[in-house]
């Protein structure tokens, strides 16, 4: 293990440092979301150029000193995305040529160089991270560029780790769209450094039949881009070669087998009763559509995700689970059970989907998990290295970091979160960060559509619950209605609304926001004094701050 000194910041992942010019850029450049941890120290390598240079590698990327070069050129990236497709024995330059007539001038950004485009997800990503040229405020495109270089291929789907993902290749990296996390971690960085230096996990071997946790409960069904929310109580289950669930109307049973990537579905026996609700039955047709035969399948944490007829898909949920994606859990005590010990400080902890994130108090963390209805697994997370200064901190960051580790049992009661640790003896008590509910009082909406790029909220727009009333604003127009709620979801009727014009562009548009998302079924999150209601699979939210009544 390298052995910090002065000018060194080391971490404990991995056992190597970063000092000096390659410190000052990693940290400049994006830090561990760009580069990720160093695998190996900083040493002396001869370059294609026959020339040796100060040279670390990095999980995602290759960092060479060039004292040659000005500053910021001093530190060159490799051109690692090119160098995994090679060892890999492909050439990016035969990828299947872009089809221009399907370019998007609007919404997509082309490259004349390579003759590819970048667009949604992908392009957001690019535009939020680039090198640190001086004298240039925010984050040009030229830094972005300067980062990630060109894009080499079009999305395409490949199979990383065991499970499919959509990824676009460029000269220096491999952009991974996870869509079960939020924004912006839904577009990850490849750990293309690992891969080229042999210590990426290896993929696990192909599965004979569905390891699943269950039984699954349904969150939405149908077209990826525009979900239904499920309605009723539809379930799946596998065991050995048979699936067994509900539609939420009808229950059925038969046989599977499968693979890796893909569960092929024997015809299935079902009860007849008639689905006298007309979204029962849109969901019934969707589910039988799509356990039919051949189709692919992902599991991602918490999610297992059916596609369909080509854009559609069933989108399940591990039952018992749905406690954990609240909110925000802040920590109360860790420690012996006996004789737990007060938290210091705002250590907290968050769970979405496939990911879990938060802070020790000192630290931040971040990393996959996946649970069942009582036991929760953590792999390996990522950790910020400040110093921790206080003794009282320090311990609490133990405490934290080696009980979210491995496989461990965890409850929830009301609004309390336990994990247990050292066989059962200790345990982290966490409780939902502010305790405020939906009734606490009006909320004053701030910002409304993409999470990743909100827009500010327009005039006086509210919102309030009572009982089994909502009533509110969208600042042109005042609704009522009715409504039900469970932890974390929110299920509307039919809003009554006045009908006076807007005055303005951005209040319709707003308010177009306000009536898409109160809408049927939909989750929300209370954080603080934050109320976020979540529509479009996730992918917009109305933000609320409260005003006490």
């Amino acid at each position: 293990m390298s052995r910090a000194q002065t000018g060194e910041r080391c971490f404990s992942e991995t056992g190597f440092c970063i000092s000096g010019t390659i410190r000052g850029y990693w940290e400049q450049n994006g830090g561990l979301a760009v580069f990720g941890l160093p695998l190996g120290p900083e040493q002396s390598v001869i370059g294609e150029d026959g020339v040796a240079r100060q040279t670390q590698w990095f999980e995602r990327h290759r960092l060479e000193i060039h004292p040659e070069n000005a500053p910021p050129y001093n530190v060159l990236l490799g051109r690692i995305g090119v160098d995994v497709l090679a060892q890999q024995g492909r050439d990016w330059q035969a990828f299947p040529p872009f089809d221009e007539n399907q370019a998007d001038a609007e919404n997509c950004r082309f490259f004349q160089e390579t003759r590819r485009q970048v667009c949604g997800e992908f392009l957001t990503a690019f535009r939020a991270f680039g090198l640190n040229f001086p004298n240039t405020p925010g984050i040009t495109f030229e830094e972005s560029l300067g980062l990630f270089g060109l894009p080499i291929s079009d999305p395409m789907v490949e199979v990383i780790e065991g499970r499919e993902y959509t990824v676009q290749w460029f000269e220096r990296t491999r952009f991974e769209l996870h869509p079960a996390n939020d924004p912006p971690f839904n577009v990850l960085f490849g750990r293309l450094g690992a891969e080229l230096q042999g210590t990426a996990t290896p993929p696990p071997p192909a599965a004979t039949a569905l390891t699943l946790n269950g039984p699954w409960e349904l969150v939405s069904f149908g077209p990826a881009n525009a979900p239904q929310p499920a309605a009723g109580s539809a379930t799946l289950a596998f065991e050995g070669d048979r699936v067994s669930g509900s539609t939420g109307c009808n229950s059925f049973n038969g046989g599977y087998s499968a693979t890796a990537g893909n569960v092929t579905f024997e015809p299935l026996a079902s009860t007849l009763a008639l689905c006298t609700e007309a979204a029962l039955a849109n969901q019934e047709r969707a589910i039988f559509t799509a356990l039919d035969g051949t189709v692919n399948y992902s599991v991602a944490g918490t999610r297992l995700t059916i596609s369909y007829s080509g854009d559609q898909a069933l989108v399940y949920r591990t039952a018992g689970t749905a406690g954990l994606e609240r909110g925000t859990w802040q920590l109360a005590s860790f420690g012996p059970v006996e004789a737990p010990q007060a938290a210091s400080g705002s250590a907290t902890i968050a769970f979405d989907g496939a990911r879990a994130s938060g802070t020790t108090g000192c630290n931040n963390f971040n990393g996959g998990y996946s649970a069942t209805a009582s036991t929760i697994s953590f792999e390996a997370f990522l950790v910020t290295a400040a110093a921790c200064t206080d003794e009282a901190i320090t311990n609490q960051e133990r405490a934290v970091l080696g009980a979210l580790a491995g496989t461990t049992n965890y409850s929830i009661a009301g609004d309390q979160l336990r994990i247990s640790y050292d066989s059962g003896r200790q345990a982290l008590t966490y409780r939902i960060a502010g305790a405020l509910t939906l009734q606490t009082g009006r909320w004053v909406l701030s910002s409304f559509g993409d999470v990743a790029a909100p827009q500010s909220a327009t005039g006086d727009a509210t919102i309030a619950f009572d009982g089994t009333r909502v009533t509110g604003s969208t600042g042109c127009n005042n609704f009522n209605g009715d409504y039900t709620t469970t932890a974390d979801t929110i299920t509307f009727s039919p809003l009554a609304t006045t009908r006076a014009a807007c005055t303005s562009d951005a209040l319709s548009a707003q308010e177009r926001a306000i009536f898409n998302a109160l809408l049927g079924e939909v989750d929300y999150t209370i954080t603080g004094n934050e109320l976020r209601i979540f529509y479009e699979a996730g992918r917009r939210a109305l933000t609320y701050t409260t005003v006490l009544r």
